[in-house]
């Protein structure tokens, strides 16, 4: 999922040059974060079968609905907050369940120590920041004044803190054997 952003990305700073807006980009990019944030949280979380097979749905339904969106509502050449606000939504709810589900099955590995915990703590900081900030991304877009400086300085630092939890999660989740969580 990572390298796919990061394709997305370079193909944001692409588009930008050439037609003046990296919209498209991100339109695919939520499309395919849906989907893989499902299918991270289908295998983290430990929940019924019923459950997992929820959140499953829930991604494709959501990345279905980010697709939609972006050819009948918002346009492909306009930022996707919807599609972004409802990604953050689900992955905050995603992450906080995770800690939950932590806590109800308790480990001796330390908290610091544990690939999930860095992996829900960045993903709810992150998403619950961009939640707000690119919720309202279009309407900062469409006003008469520049987007705010500090929208886009508090994403960046957004970003450093989610990369820099999910670096961690890949060096611990590499150290260790990481518990799996078979369906109750």
């Amino acid at each position: 999922m990572i390298t796919l952003i990061f394709i997305s990305e370079l193909t944001g700073k692409f588009l930008q040059a050439r037609v003046d807006t990296n919209s498209p980009a991100y339109h695919v990019s939520l499309f395919i974060q849906h989907i893989c944030f499902g299918l991270l949280f289908y295998y983290l979380i430990p929940l019924t079968n019923k459950l997992r097979a929820f959140i499953l749905i829930l991604g494709f339904t959501l990345a279905l609905t980010a697709i939609l969106t972006g050819l009948f509502y918002q346009g492909l050449f306009t930022f996707p907050s919807i599609s972004a606000s409802l990604l953050s939504v689900f992955v905050s709810v995603c992450s906080i369940y995770l800690f939950y589900s932590m806590i109800k099955s308790p480990v001796n590995t330390p908290l610091l120590k544990q690939a999930w915990f860095w992996f829900a703590s960045g993903s709810l900081f992150f998403y619950s920041i961009t939640f707000f900030v690119l919720g309202y991304f279009k309407l900062l877009l469409e006003s008469p004044s520049p987007v705010p400086d500090w929208c886009y300085d508090l994403l960046h630092f957004a970003n450093f803190v989610l990369y820099g939890c999910y670096l961690t999660t890949i060096i611990l989740a590499a150290k260790s054997k990481l518990p799996t969580h078979e369906p109750r």
